[in-house]
Order: C-alpha cells, then structure tokens, then sequence
C-alpha cells in the first residue's frame, strides 16, 4: 500500500508505504517505510493550478526477507541497499 499524503494535505510531501514487495536477485523483499519528496514546483495552466512533487527520497527502510517457511524475517542489512532503494522508488514514483 502506497499512500501519497499530498493528497490530503497540500502541505505533506510524505509519501508513506507498507507491504511492498520488490525482488532482487531471485529473493522477494518486503517493505516498508517512509519516503519525501524534496521538490514541490507550482504549475498555474489553462486547466487549472497545482502542483508538481519532485526528487522522492527514501527517509526511512524497514526490510523483510521472504523465507522459504512461509514467514518474513527482518533483513536489516538490506535497508541501506541502492539497488533495493532503486527499485523501490521506481514503484512508488510510478
């Protein structure tokens, strides 16, 4: 779940997630966390006014590892990985 808080509040620029699933290397990651955007641009066009978000970065990572038990374990070691980082931020910009 992805929940982009500046659409409820102009103000925000969080962008907060929870069980999103990311693979690297054949393994399945579960995350969670909170991710801000570092840009906020003002638009004013013909169809209106608004605003655009720009330069999400992950502020804080909670990592989990799918184990072949049918459970998550934490994987702390991966909360500071780029290419997890990457990948995630490609979700939740997408």
């Amino acid at each position: 779940m992805v929940t982009k808080m500046h659409e409820y509040d102009e103000d925000d620029f969080r962008v907060i997630f929870n069980d999103v699933h990311i693979e690297l290397n054949g393994i399945t990651y579960g995350c969670e966390g909170e991710a801000v955007y570092q840009n906020r641009l003002r638009y004013d066009e013909e169809d209106g006014k608004g605003w655009t978000f720009e330069d999400l970065e992950i502020d804080v990572l909670i990592s989990y590892r799918w184990d072949d038990e049918a459970e998550w374990i934490e994987s702390p070691e991966m909360d500071d990985n780029i290419e997890l980082r990457e990948k995630l931020l490609a979700y939740l910009e997408a």
